[in-house]
């Protein structure tokens, strides 16, 4: 009997055909499975994707597709990038998903408003990508504190916008982190000690804590010798007033508003500029204070 392709599924789903029962047990590639079809809400919770190895985009902009997908075994699962994408009413139970296969989980779930369920037990240790993970979850606030991401290279935008989030990250791996920039931009709760983090595989910072209305915890050991890019970094961080004189800012190219709309006294302003001054020559006191927004 001809097993039904990806191809075919797509157009039943676009004709809005019951799907439901459909053997898909031996595709692999399911990414993009449903483009065009913004209106899916099926239940195929029955599915067999245990042959699966990527998922990226599967579910991209389906602004109504909220289904049980808790019994899936996406054990094979490489590629979970976008897999939910802007699906802001997906709210499901997937705390029992086997992601230890996965090295992309970028964007998976970007724009998902409303979706705030338990991941804690994820084995994430063979991600590399984490891009924009729950950028624009806004209710998004679960323990994620053993996670291991220490495989992680790209940390940029993946809390972007999570309003809520305020959890505990002390002990996260991010040594091999070369991009940090906007992590946190847009958390304003978030005020969690995240002093011992090595971040000396950084070599961007924008824009980190940006809107961090919270924010204020001592950073002072962090090495960011590589960094290259701190503009904006505490940008808005209201409360933030932490002395990062010590900091090794030799490599650094950009330092617009790093310190813009913060807490810091002039005493401790003063120390940065000076110290900073003496490993980098083009830094400014405006670059570094009194720059325009971006």
């Amino acid at each position: 009997m001809k097993k039904i392709t990806k191809e075919e599924i797509r157009r039943m789903a676009l004709a809005g055909e019951d799907i439901t029962q459909l053997d898909v047990s031996h595709i692999k590639d399911f990414s993009g499975m449903f483009e065009g079809c913004k209106n899916f809400n099926q239940d195929i919770s029955g599915w067999d994707v245990s042959n699966g190895k990527d998922f990226s985009w599967m579910f991209a902009n389906f602004t109504n597709f909220n289904q049980d997908l808790s019994n899936w075994d996406v054990s094979n699962g490489e590629n979970f990038g976008g897999m939910f994408h802007r699906c802001i009413n997906f709210n499901q139970d997937l705390s029992k998903w086997d992601v230890s296969n996965g090295k992309d989980f970028s964007w998976m779930f970007y724009g998902c408003t409303s979706f705030n369920q338990d991941l804690s037990n994820w084995n994430v240790s063979n991600g590399k990508n984490f891009f924009r993970m729950f950028a624009g979850c806004a209710y998004f606030n679960q323990n994620l504190s053993k996670w291991d991401v220490s495989n992680g290279n790209d940390f940029s935008w993946m809390f972007r916008g999570c309003t809520n989030f305020n959890q505990d990250l002390s002990k996260w791996d991010v040594s091999k982190g070369e991009d940090f920039s906007f992590m946190f931009d847009g958390c304003q709760n978030f005020n969690q000690n995240i002093n011992r983090w090595d971040v000396s595989s950084g070599k961007k910072f924008s824009y980190m804590f940006d809107g961090c209305k919270n924010f204020n915890q001592d950073l002072s050991q962090w090495d960011v010798s590589k960094g290259e890019l701190f503009n904006g970094m505490f940008f808005e961080c209201k409360k933030f007033n932490q002395d990062l004189s010590y900091w090794n800012v030799f490599l650094g190219k950009e330092f617009s508003n790093i310190f813009k709309n913060t807490a810091l006294n002039k005493e401790t302003k003063k120390q940065i500029y000076l110290k900073w001054k003496l490993l980098n020559p083009d830094i400014t006191w405006e670059k570094l204070y009194e720059q325009k927004t971006h």
